[in-house]
């Protein structure tokens, strides 16, 4: 299924969190990228501009990936486990992220990527699944790890979410160094 089918599909579903939010945040980037980057859920900017990672978490993801030598929109496809913002930037509930799920994995199935990149516990948990204990994203992040995305075996690399480094700037070059093994394993 084409991306496009995939957010028409998404804009047509009575999904949890969308009379809430004032738009619909679906991606963005090369639907051939080898790098796809999955966040938690939009945040105010986001659902005011209506694309993921836009605020100041977008800046630092956008430094890293340069710092790194990945190109955000060549080498990175950008989206969000949940399509809506949760009311006042809560993190989203289970049935919340098994309802979006299906999308967002059907947006991994059409790009195709040759890794993932989970930010954050929540994004790194959904991809460990149910039958894999998630330890923390501080334990966990920087090692790759299998899942199965309709058939297909795709590599997923957890590390810290961009808003971590804010609050904490010590984690700065961990983001970094884990962006750059991406690079390295593509």
């Amino acid at each position: 299924m084409a991306l496009r089918e995939i957010r028409d599909e998404i804009l047509q579903a009575d999904l949890p969190l969308s009379e809430e939010a004032s738009n619909m945040v679906f991606g963005r980037g090369n639907h051939d990228a080898p790098v796809f980057i999955v966040g938690e859920a939009p945040g105010e900017d986001e659902d005011r501009e209506g694309e993921p990672f836009v605020g100041r978490s977008g800046d630092v993801l956008s430094d890293g990936l340069s710092q790194a030598g990945l190109e955000e929109g060549e080498d990175t496809y950008i989206a969000n486990m949940v399509k809506y913002r949760p009311p006042n930037n809560r993190d989203p509930r289970v049935d919340e992220i098994q309802a979006h799920a299906p999308f967002l994995l059907e947006q991994i199935h059409a790009v195709h990527p040759a890794i993932i990149v989970s930010l954050g516990n929540t994004a790194s948990e959904f991809f460990k699944g149910d039958d894999e204990v998630f330890s923390g994203i501080t334990q966990e992040r920087g090692e790759t790890f299998s899942v199965d995305v309709h058939g297909v075996e795709h590599r997923v690399l957890p590390t810290f979410h961009p808003a971590a480094t804010l609050y904490d700037a010590s984690l700065k070059d961990t983001f970094i160094d884990d962006l750059n093994r991406v690079r390295e394993l593509i």
